[in-house]
């Protein structure tokens, strides 16, 4: 899916024969690293730690008035329109990688970035 985390997050956290099917676990890792791909790109946040794609507040100037958005990849690498990003959405893919994501999450606290 193109659309945010919860598509493929809701199912896991919800339904016992998503997370027994290794392809529908397979689909979840592919969507962390897709959502990180997309905002690592030159166009959006470039190596940073932010990404998790999601639904959230925007900035109304770069959004065509909206305060709200619900983000999808984006597919057309040259389109820069505004992102918002998760810390929820990140921390949906901790059992991906809990080490190395619950470390980005801590950055992103101690950078004032997210909130508990």
């Amino acid at each position: 899916s193109e659309w945010s985390c919860y598509v493929a997050q809701f199912p896991y956290y919800t339904t016992n024969a998503f997370i027994s099917d290794s392809t529908w676990v397979d689909g979840l890792k592919n969507m962390y690293r897709a959502d990180q791909a997309d905002y690592r790109s030159s166009a959006f946040y470039a190596d940073d730690i932010r990404y998790g794609l999601g639904a959230g507040p925007t900035i109304p100037s770069c959004s065509a008035g909206e305060t709200y958005t619900a983000d999808k990849l984006e597919s057309n690498p040259n389109a820069t329109k505004c992102r918002m990003w998760s810390p929820y959405c990140i921390a949906g893919y901790l059992p991906i990688d809990r080490d190395y994501i619950s470390g980005q999450l801590f950055q992103l606290l101690a950078q004032g970035e997210s909130v508990l």
